[in-house]
């Protein structure tokens, strides 16, 4: 049997590959708006999905909506959606601590660079241990009845692989290099710089923190686009449960605003904003 080491490995070389691949072709403008769209869809299915709605709440949700966001989340090909929220929920409590026996933050920075950014992953020997003890986190996830296809494992390969079926079937085999290719490079690599540049490893020059949260988190101004608003990383941490993580006029948040947006449609609601004498009485 192959391990889940070298699962990981062979697909995380095969979407690296596939997306430098991507470039030697020529794409149509309805090929590269299909790719821009699944790359949206992808990249707030994390930002906004996983992150702020399943694992931190700062935001409600009709039931459509909610299933919407699921399939956004397993869009980006990043596991179980109970497994991903048990997982940071874990960061949060013990971020960037090397004083514990057990690695509570599963993609510590304290550590090192290499180990936030992707090591972590390799540390994995046997994912139903793994999962079993970070899905204890994640009680309200793993029991929620919407939820429970979203949380199998291998189900975000699945609908991964059925996204690349239809790509092709609609353009041909040259669309891969773009949807299973370049679009989870982007993805992928946005979420393992967050983790590391995010948390202390970036420029000095770059990197600069609004609030002394008991972490190494930082914001990163390189960070914000391809991150759609999760590189005011020291925001997020010293206010975890806010939408928005835009604290100064300059911190564009297209996360926030995503969710601002379908709230004008009510898909949206009770969203958690940070309070300006919180922000006096944490500094």
């Amino acid at each position: 049997m192959i391990s889940f080491k070298l699962k990981l490995l062979i697909l995380t070389l095969i979407t690296h590959i596939l997306g430098f691949i991507s470039f030697f072709y020529q794409y149509s403008l309805i090929e590269f708006i299909y790719f821009i769209f699944w790359f949206l869809f992808s990249s707030f299915g994390v930002t906004v999905g996983l992150h702020r709605f399943f694992t931190h709440k700062s935001f409600k949700a009709t039931r459509f909506f909610k299933i919407v966001l699921a399939i956004m989340s397993i869009s980006a090909l990043r596991g179980p959606i109970d497994l991903w929220c048990g997982m940071h929920r874990s960061h949060h409590a013990n971020s960037d601590r090397t004083d514990l026996k057990q690695d509570l933050d599963p993609y510590n920075a304290g550590i090192g660079f290499f180990n936030s950014y992707i090591g972590w992953l390799f540390k994995i020997s046997n994912i139903e241990i793994f999962a079993e003890n970070f899905r204890k986190l994640a009680n309200d996830i793993t029991n929620d009845h919407d939820l429970k296809i979203f949380n199998k494992i291998n189900i975000d390969l699945v609908f991964n692989i059925l996204l690349i079926i239809i790509s092709v079937m609609i353009f041909d085999y040259k669309i891969i290099f773009l949807i299973f290719g370049l679009r989870l490079v982007l993805v992928h690599q946005a979420i393992f710089l967050i983790n590391s540049i995010g948390h202390g490893h970036g420029s000095k020059f770059l990197n600069y923190r609004n609030f002394n949260s008991n972490d190494r988190s930082s914001n990163n101004i390189s960070l914000f686009l391809l991150s759609f608003g999760e590189g005011w990383h020291n925001n997020h941490h010293a206010y975890p449960n806010s939408a928005n993580n835009q604290f100064k006029w300059f911190e564009f948040d297209p996360s926030y605003y995503f969710i601002l947006f379908f709230s004008l449609f009510k898909q949206t609601y009770d969203i958690k904003n940070f309070k300006i004498k919180d922000i006096y009485e944490k500094n």
